[in-house]
């Protein structure tokens, strides 16, 4: 029962906070997943030395379109490629974003 909930509470999540964007595979280029994306801008990071603060563009998308490091991201915020994944629940995953040229 718990697990539905969270499953739906994801989907609301993404539903309000996310916009439509495709999920490209980097290798196999015919792959293109439609999804709802949430991306946050100027999110604090700790650095890998511990104690530098870095900002970062961060976007938490659905399990269910099977993101991974390395796929591309086209959000109406920009192209983007999924560098590093910092979480996941089992209902979303979160990266951090590297911006690609246009």
């Amino acid at each position: 029962m718990a697990i539905a909930a969270f499953a739906m509470m994801s989907k609301s999540l993404l539903s309000v906070l996310g916009q439509e964007a495709l999920l490209h595979d980097a290798i196999d280029s015919r792959v293109n997943m439609p999804c709802r994306v949430n991306i946050e801008h100027g999110v604090q990071m700790v650095g890998p030395d511990g104690m530098t603060v870095l900002e970062r563009s961060v976007a938490t998308i659905p399990v269910s379109v099977n993101p991974k490091v390395g796929h591309e991201l086209t959000h109406p915020d920009g192209n983007y490629r999924l560098d590093v994944e910092t979480a996941s629940n089992g209902y979303t995953k979160r990266f951090i974003l590297l911006p690609m040229e246009s």
